[in-house]
C-alpha cells in the first residue's frame, strides 16, 4: 500500500514522454515494460487492461504487473490497490470479494465452506514466471507476425535501461532481434539498439547493431527537442 502511494505521486520522466511522442507520431509499435510503477499510463500510453484495451490496441505490455493492482491468487480477479489501501497499510491482506460471494452462495446452498483466498499485489517477483504469461505471449505473437491477426511490421528494436538478466525479457529481446536480422540482413542502418549506462556483455554484442552507453533521460530529452524542432519547421512545397 505504501509503495503504491509513493508511485502514485511519481511523475513520468523524459523517456516516458518520448515514448508518448513517438506514439503520437505513429512510430511506436509496442512497449514491453519491466516497470511496475504505472508511469507509462500516466504519460498517456494505452496500457493493457482487459476491460479497456486488448493486446492489439495496447501500446504498453507490463511484463511484471502493476503495483496499482492486486489480484486473487485463486480466481485471478483483479482490483485497484487504492480501494484496499487501509488494509494493506495495516498489514492485513484483503480477502477476494468474488470468492467471498461464492462462499456465501455455497452456504445458502447448504454446501461445506471453503477457505477464502487473499488478494495479493499484482506484481511478479524475481524468479517467478510472468503472472499474465498468456497475454504476453499473445502480444508477442502479434508483433512478431506469428498471429494471423498481425498487421504490423517491426523495423527497430530499442532496449533501454535493463541489465538483461531476467529470462523472460531475454527471450523477448532475442526473438525480436532475430526477426529484424532475418527480414533485413543487409541493412546498413542499425535495427537493434541498446541504450544503458551499464556495460554490454560480450554475449549481447552480436544481438545489437548499436550500443549507446548513456543516461536514457539525457538522450530522451535531446530526442524530444529534435522532434519538437522538426514539428516547428515550415513545410516546403
Amino acid at each position: 500500500g505504501a509503495l503504491a502511494k509513493m508511485s502514485s505521486k511519481a511523475v513520468p520522466t523524459a523517456f516516458h514522454h518520448l515514448l508518448k511522442a513517438l506514439d503520437h507520431r505513429g512510430s511506436l509499435l509496442r512497449v514491453y515494460s519491466q516497470n511496475i510503477d504505472g508511469l507509462e499510463k500516466k504519460a498517456g500510453l494505452n496500457v493493457y487492461d482487459p476491460p479497456l484495451f486488448t493486446q492489439a490496441d495496447s501500446k504498453c505490455i507490463l511484463l511484471h504487473g502493476s503495483i496499482h493492482q492486486i489480484s486473487c491468487n485463486a480466481c485471478c480477479a483483479a482490483r485497484y490497490t487504492h480501494s484496499y489501501s487501509e488494509h494493506l497499510e495495516s498489514g492485513i491482506l484483503p480477502q477476494c470479494p468474488d470468492c467471498l460471494t461464492k462462499q456465501d452462495q455455497r452456504k445458502i446452498a447448504g454446501k461445506r465452506a471453503r477457505g477464502v483466498p487473499f488478494m495479493l499485489p499484482n506484481v511478479v517477483l524475481y524468479g517467478q514466471q510472468y503472472g499474465n504469461y498468456e497475454y504476453v505471449q499473445e502480444a508477442c505473437g502479434l508483433d512478431l507476425g506469428v498471429s494471423s491477426q498481425s498487421k504490423r511490421k517491426i523495423d527497430l528494436l530499442l532496449v533501454v535501461g535493463t541489465s538483461l538478466k531476467i529470462p523472460g525479457t531475454i527471450n523477448i529481446v532475442k526473438q525480436f532481434a532475430k526477426l529484424l536480422k532475418k527480414d533485413q540482413p543487409k541493412s546498413k542502418a542499425p535495427r537493434t539498439i541498446y541504450l544503458d549506462l551499464g556495460s554490454l556483455k560480450q554475449e549481447w554484442k552480436c544481438v545489437f547493431d548499436l550500443w549507446i552507453q548513456a543516461d536514457c533521460q539525457v538522450v530522451s530529452t535531446l530526442l524530444l527537442e529534435k522532434l519538437q524542432t522538426d514539428r516547428e519547421k515550415p513545410e516546403t512545397r
